[in-house]
């Protein structure tokens, strides 16, 4: 075996293995994205934090309407004393509820990722919708695989393959986006619009690289045809005369002259096919 050969069969072979750990990889990703949120907190400990620290000034009013309901209970204060009292303190009290309830709102807002209250739910969101994506790309590489000759077949797989790279790049894109400047359904239809333009260009690409691969496949194969082909057909014939009448018989020193001006003719149109 030679050299080429083996450096040929070698780089076919890390191919191969680069393409098995790519398959591989992906398997666990779509195993582990959707439940690699389990190992996160539910809710987020700043923000628990912080609503108990608000949550004081509430329970301490609330502690006071008991403490004067008990004093009126026991005709320590009148009355029109107790529902005086009473009645600043449930004021006081909706008051703090009300600031609290805004205070806390901002400062979710502050905390959250990618809009998502808590990294748990982010990656609830993200791991369902990241085998979308997966799923597209393994849809394309069966494609590829198939290689039919059916136009119609082939224009369904392309629709196919837009369709699911488009709602992947969507879902995708729904998990990242958290800005909200304008109306709700501007941002559905922009979004979608650019997504199938994704998924379009994405398909195309992958049909591109499909296309170059399998034109070096065939070139491959045709070239190897092309070799046997000479040696068969042009110095098997021309080495067996050559042993059987001699090199210095006149009549077929002139047919070996016309079968290699007829090789080196067919090796100039093989030259040239590869070549374009």
């Amino acid at each position: 075996m030679s050299k080429q050969v083996i450096k040929t069969k070698n780089r076919t072979n890390k191919k191969r293995l680069l393409l098995y750990i790519i398959l591989s990889l992906g398997a666990i990703m779509i195993f582990i994205a959707p439940l690699v949120h389990i190992y996160f907190p539910k809710k987020n400990p700043d923000i628990e934090d912080y609503r108990a620290d608000l949550q004081v000034s509430v329970i301490d009013l609330g502690n006071e309407i008991t403490s004067i309901r008990s004093e009126y209970d026991q005709g320590l204060i009148t009355a029109n004393e107790y529902f005086n009292k009473y009645d600043n303190l449930i004021i006081d009290k909706e008051k703090a509820e009300s600031e609290n309830r805004s205070l806390l709102n901002d400062k979710v807002d502050s905390e959250r990722v990618f809009g998502w209250k808590t990294i748990r739910i982010f990656l609830v969101g993200f791991g369902i919708r990241l085998p979308y994506l997966l799923f597209s790309i393994i849809i394309s590489l069966l494609i590829a695989r198939i290689r039919t000759r059916d136009i119609n077949l082939s224009r369904t797989f392309f629709f196919l393959q837009t369709s699911c790279y488009s709602i992947a790049t969507y879902e995708l894109v729904w998990v990242f986006w958290d800005s909200q400047d304008y109306p709700i359904d501007t941002y559905r239809v922009a979004i979608i619009a650019m997504c199938v333009l994704v998924g379009f260009l994405c398909t195309y690409a992958f049909r591109y690289y499909e296309s170059n691969v399998y034109k070096i496949i065939k070139l491959k194969g045709s070239f190897m045809n092309f070799i046997v082909e000479i040696r068969n057909k042009h110095y098997k014939p021309m080495l067996r005369k050559a042993m059987i009448q001699g090199l210095y018989d006149e009549v077929y020193q002139e047919e070996i002259k016309e079968e290699t001006k007829e090789f080196d003719n067919r090796l100039r149109d093989k030259a040239e096919e590869l070549i374009n």
